[in-house]
């Protein structure tokens, strides 16, 4: 009895279907996005172009940014203790001999020392 059940259940479900698609066939607007895609792809075909291509002309890629790469590249800076003459190069702010200097001095003395 339970496939019965069943059955009858997918029957109801499918007329419901049914009846949504002939409700949509019969939309105006629809039929209009439905004319549209025929052209359009008669159009493509006719021109021997293929939708990624279309697509890629009608919003090309931004050439600005490359892919995966999206943050600036990190300024290299040149720290000067005035007290040792020691100089430091770096792209970042956690090197070890700079970390050592503000312990010892400050990190706004340490800061004063930018060479370049």
């Amino acid at each position: 009895m339970t496939d019965l059940v069943a059955l009858r259940a997918l029957q109801r479900e499918f007329a419901a279907l049914e009846e949504r698609k002939l409700k949509l066939q019969a939309n105006e607007k629809l039929q209009a996005e439905l004319e549209f895609e025929e052209k359009l792809f008669a159009l493509i075909a006719e021109f021997g172009y293929s939708k990624r291509k279309v697509v890629e002309m009608l919003n090309p890629p931004d050439t600005t940014v490359q892919a995966g790469n999206a943050r600036k590249p990190r300024e290299e800076k040149t720290y000067r203790n005035p007290n040792s003459g020691e100089t430091v190069v770096t792209k970042g702010a956690n090197h070890r001999t700079l970390n050592q200097w503000r312990e010892s001095y400050g990190a706004a003395t340490v800061a004063s020392w930018i060479v370049s």
